[in-house]
């Protein structure tokens, strides 16, 4: 077995054990990933307001690359959705995110992301990166203001 196999079974492996928790004790409210590996759900709380929150996550967003990037406003939520186009193979992921502002202080807001692979069963852990690049990119954008 070539060396190069061996490497790529090992990213399989890994990222097939790998489970992600959420960083909050609150209920995503996007849907279930299923029990594959190529999706990631995560919830996370920022000390900012709400359209600070928004403004930056949709900046992140498109200085990643996202594309058919869209809003959908409700009277207490904004969930955007974007589309991430992988290089070489050119397979097509999505990300959804809900950012919901907490009704006692206006000064923390709730993010709730979801990212998966339209196609194959293992993502190689894409989304799990995705989701850690967003979120910290996220939060220096919010530090930067």
């Amino acid at each position: 077995m070539s060396l190069s196999l061996k490497i790529l079974l090992l990213l399989f492996f890994v990222s097939c054990t790998h489970k992600e928790s959420s960083p909050i004790a609150m209920e995503n409210p996007l849907p279930a990933c299923p029990d594959s590996p190529n999706c990631k759900l995560r919830s996370h709380e920022f000390q900012t307001e709400y359209t600070k929150l928004v403004s930056a996550t949709s900046i992140v967003l498109e200085e990643m690359g996202a594309r058919e990037i869209s809003e959908i406003k409700t009277d207490s939520t904004i969930q955007i959705d974007a589309v991430f186009k992988i290089p070489v193979f050119g397979w097509l992921d999505d990300v959804n995110i809900i950012i919901t502002p907490t009704e006692n202080d206006s000064s923390i807001t709730y993010a709730h992301f979801r990212s998966a692979s339209r196609e194959g069963y293992s993502d190689l852990g894409v989304n799990n990166r995705r989701l850690n690049k967003i979120y910290k990119n996220v939060q220096n954008e919010l530090n930067s203001k």
